[in-house]
């Protein structure tokens, strides 16, 4: 599982994660999720994804924990939206320009807000307003299969059952659920789904959203599938949940590490790079992509993103997957591309994130292979 990759292009890795799940107190299902993620420089991103007329999306963070965190989450669901209605309102009589965008109560309590750049100041004097952050910029990478972690050692004898019933959420570029891999005959729709854009999921892609920047300037960042850059979404949920048996391209039979599980798209990623290949996502759309998918149900939050480590405190994605860990929902996401560049070890967010499962690269399964560190993750 070689990768490569360029300081400052992208860079890639992958990384696969096994974890027990308890479904009935007497049984234990093994589920198979896959990780991917790359990295790239920290800096703030425009909320259109380039440079704008004065105007800034930022995130402000509110003073009372998310619900997540709450013994009585209905009720700190309850008093957080009370604490944005007063925040929004405040906000609106000292910035009447202020669009709001997103809102979150359950893996985090904050405001997403396009405002001008002037204002900054004043919205941070606000009563109740903890920070105001500037979001980043997050890409996606590459991944392969569950040959080389031994997955098909957990399997047994019936492959076909393994994660049944499991619902994995891929936060990444959008997926095609089209693709012969994701085929939703013998499936069928469980309780409460379909969910978002119900046209673009089926009885085994069970949710599809899109979560575009303010101001897109895209045409298909509103879509769940862009059809010109999504590909890389599509290539981690068939390594995490493609159906078992399925024949690729080259005519050799395929199966995702947890075949019979459940998919749900989250398209957080949905700005075109500037080299034109892919998509990139800002942390408050992946910050709302998180909290759909606890709020939906999913139990597994798969994420293909990165960026280097920031300060934890204002580190919104790690704090977000927290409470998500916090609400029952795991997540798994990887160690990251730079195991030098801050010290050996280093580790960079949203692996940084205290409550998820982070997981380094590895190079194969060849038991006559000389051991080293991959130079492509930590």
């Amino acid at each position: 599982m070689a990768s490569r990759g360029i300081r400052g292009g992208r860079s890639d890795w992958h990384a696969c994660h096994v974890r027990a799940w308890s479904t009935d107190r007497r049984s234990v299902w093994i589920l198979v999720t896959a990780a991917v993620v790359a990295l790239l420089a920290f800096v703030p991103a425009a909320a259109s994804g380039k440079p704008d007329r004065g105007l800034r999306e930022v995130v402000v963070s509110l003073a009372a924990p998310p619900a997540a965190h709450a013994s009585d989450r209905h009720g700190a669901t309850l008093r957080i939206a009370e604490e944005q209605a007063r925040f929004v309102e405040l906000l609106r009589r000292a910035v009447p320009s202020a669009t709001v965008r997103w809102r979150y109560q359950v893996v985090a309590n904050g405001v997403t807000v396009v405002v001008p750049q002037s204002s900054l100041p004043t919205i941070r004097a606000l009563p109740g307003v903890r920070s105001v952050d500037a979001p980043v910029r997050y890409r996606a990478a590459r991944a392969t299969g569950p040959r080389e972690v031994g997955a098909q050692g957990l399997w047994g004898a019936a492959l076909e059952n393994q994660g049944q019933g499991m619902k994995i959420a891929i936060i990444d570029d959008g997926l095609d659920q089209t693709h012969r891999y994701f085929d939703p005959a013998g499936y069928t729709m469980p309780a409460g789904f379909p969910k978002g854009q119900k046209t673009f999921t089926t009885a085994k892609v069970i949710v599809a959203r899109a979560f575009p920047p303010a101001r897109p300037a895209w045409k298909n960042a509103l879509r769940p599938f862009d059809p010109e850059h999504s590909d890389h979404a599509t290539h981690v949920a068939g390594i995490a949940a493609g159906n078992a048996a399925t024949k690729a391209t080259g005519g050799e039979l395929v199966s995702g590490v947890a075949p019979r599980a459940f998919i749900g798209n989250y398209k957080a990623l949905t700005i075109p790079t500037d080299s034109g290949v892919g998509l990139d996502g800002n942390a408050p759309e992946i910050v709302a992509a998180i909290e759909a998918a606890v709020k939906d149900g999913m139990d597994v939050i798969n994420l293909s993103i990165g960026e280097p480590e920031i300060e934890p405190s204002r580190d919104l994605v790690a704090l977000a997957l927290d409470a998500a860990a916090a609400a029952g929902v795991v997540s798994v996401v990887a160690a990251g591309n730079d195991f030098t560049s801050f010290g050996r070890g280093s580790v960079t967010s949203p692996g940084t994130s205290a409550a998820s499962i982070t997981v380094a690269a590895t190079a194969g399964g060849d038991p006559e292979a000389i051991p080293e560190i991959a130079g492509y993750s930590s």
